[in-house]
């Protein structure tokens, strides 16, 4: 459902400046065949609110006749869980070499749901996921600041699943094409990640974060970088498609 741009403006945390830089207690350095960013793990309901600000990059396809993604997104659950409360953007790549850009939103395992409302390279973009303890269900928010369209959506699990709340994310995908098979990833400069908090909290303030790179087939895809900003912000860099 579209939120009035005023509206959404209103209850959004304004974007801050460079303050420092901040490395996390006891990180946790992992590869991921399929996400590079920040997640954080806990016990069955610890997370509640996840929120973080982006550039949208201009994305190429360097590879032809082949479809390529590369997805930006914040999420509860989905580290080593069976569902997932996200909503981002992607730039994806057609196989005639043509590239988009779109919003989304998802509640897996049921498929994405795209967004009407245009994105392009240069876009100011902020998402968040919130669980609502009182109706049980999440609130998925996207804002697109430079083209002052917002959407909200009010999603409850699929049937036959429970979100435990166990984890949250803020991450560069490359999406599955089949079991143990990624498409190629758009290739990016990089994704600079701002203002990025979990639980109303900056993420360099929690402990024990893991650090994914991306690396399948004895190759590293994407790689975040040390927080800064206080612990609010990283990028994640692309290295290899």
């Amino acid at each position: 459902m579209p939120l009035p741009f005023r509206s959404a403006l209103t209850g959004a945390v304004a974007l801050l400046t460079l303050l420092g830089s901040a490395t996390p207690a006891a990180a946790d350095n992992r590869n991921d065949p399929n996400w590079a960013g920040y997640a954080f793990e806990g016990t069955t309901g610890s997370f509640s609110r996840v929120l973080a600000e982006w550039v949208q990059p201009s994305g190429e396809c360097p590879e032809p006749d082949t479809r390529m993604y590369a997805a930006s997104w914040v999420g509860l659950d989905g580290y080593r869980g069976t569902t997932v409360e996200q909503t981002g953007t992607t730039a994806r790549c057609s196989e005639d070499g043509q590239i988009s850009y779109f919003a989304w939103y998802q509640m897996y395992p049921d498929p994405p749901v795209r967004y009407a409302d245009p994105v392009q390279p240069g876009d100011r973009l902020m998402a968040q996921v919130s669980y609502l303890p009182d109706e049980d269900e999440f609130e998925l928010d996207m804002w697109d600041w430079t083209r002052r369209w917002a959407e909200s959506t009010f999603q409850r699990v699929p049937e036959g699943h429970t979100a435990l709340r166990r984890t949250a994310e803020v991450v560069v995908e490359d999406p599955k094409r089949a079991q143990n098979a990624w498409w190629p990833m758009t290739r990016f400069s990089r994704i600079d990640f701002r203002n990025c908090q979990v639980n109303g909290s900056p993420i360099g303030d929690l402990p024990d974060p893991l650090v994914l790179t991306m690396r399948r087939d004895q190759v590293n895809r994407a790689r975040p970088t040390r927080l800064f900003d206080s612990g609010r912000a990283f990028q994640v860099n692309w290295e290899h498609s």
